[in-house]
């Protein structure tokens, strides 16, 4: 934290057309670009080491969805918006036209991280070893080396088993591992030796890569219900999250084009898998949330202006 950059951010609402709203956009950024800057020269942050990025929100209309992207000419803006929209939607809507929704300004200030200073190095050389201590790990116990980290120099290796200790920090290097010291006296730890493959009992598959393959196809899933949210208009999906709905109007869909084609043969088979969808449901075995009792008419229920009310 106490090496970060600083930096100030500015919105303003706008709800324009892109070549309506230019001019004033242009406006509000150089508005917003004074206030930003001076914001961080209150900060102590000198004029010299700032940089401004420009920024305009931009949705189709008629949507909520908002894509933050890099301030230019109309031509600019809309070519970004898409590659944008594409990327995270994977469609475009051409017949819609672009509203720009708010601008930002962001000022960035050049962060006080000190230079590091770098050291000579006079090539690959084990690192000194103070003693032998005992470690264990991958299901047995090592010979592992006592490394005192003043003592290391800028080439140095470590090979792993080894234990390094300075003042106040441990690190451990495991077997098939290695420690290197680099010319700003930074340690890394790179891996020397190929991991072994691992398999279940019974099988051929790795268990870590079969979680791995599990994680992946779940965040699929997942992107494809975000995707499905952001595109929705019906309230059901975007808030609820109640995707059923976008499926129940997909089988809408499919019979209305089936109708539309002449095929009725199709129909019946739209029909036929939901069927086997319900059974499926509602087969033994398979436990199915209770439900509240829908309301039903009472003809002795009668509101003022004769209409049947609900009995509740």
């Amino acid at each position: 934290m106490g090496l970060a950059d600083p930096n100030v951010m500015r919105e303003r609402a706008i709800e324009l057309p892109p070549a309506a709203a230019l001019a004033t956009v242009t406006e509000r950024l150089e508005a917003l670009a004074r206030e930003t800057e001076d914001a961080l020269r209150r900060q102590g942050v000198g004029s010299g080491s700032l940089q401004v990025h420009r920024r305009v929100h931009v949705r189709y209309e008629g949507t909520d969805s908002a894509l933050v992207v890099p301030f230019g000419s109309v031509a600019e803006i809309q070519a970004a918006f898409e590659a944008a929209y594409r990327q995270r939607f994977a469609f475009l809507m051409k017949e819609r036209g672009l509203v720009i929704e708010a601008v930002s300004m962001e000022a960035v200030g050049a962060s006080d991280a000190p230079n590091e200073k770098r050291h000579a190095s006079s090539g690959p050389a084990a690192a000194p070893v103070a003693d032998t201590v005992r470690l264990f790990s991958g299901g047995r116990w090592w010979d592992a080396a006592l490394v005192v980290r003043e003592q290391t120099r800028p080439g140095h290796l470590i090979d792993g088993p080894a234990i390094i200790a300075e003042k106040n920090a441990t690190t451990v290097v495991e077997p098939d591992w290695r420690a290197r010291v680099t010319e700003l006296d930074h340690r890394v730890l790179e891996r020397v030796q190929p991991r072994e493959a691992r398999k279940a009992i019974g099988t051929q598959v790795d268990p870590v890569m079969l979680e791995v393959f599990n994680n992946l196809f779940m965040n699929i899933a997942e992107q494809m219900g975000l995707q499905l949210q952001n595109t929705a208009y019906s309230v059901n999906i975007k808030e609820r999250l109640d995707f059923s709905c976008a499926l129940r109007r997909r089988r809408q869909a499919d019979r209305q084009r089936a109708a539309h084609a002449g095929a009725p043969g199709l129909d019946e088979r739209i029909d036929q898998d939901g069927d086997r969808t319900q059974r499926r449901a509602h087969a033994p075995g398979r436990r199915l949330r209770a439900q509240r009792p829908v309301p039903r008419r009472h003809p002795s229920a009668r509101r003022d202006d004769g209409d049947p009310g609900i009995q509740r």
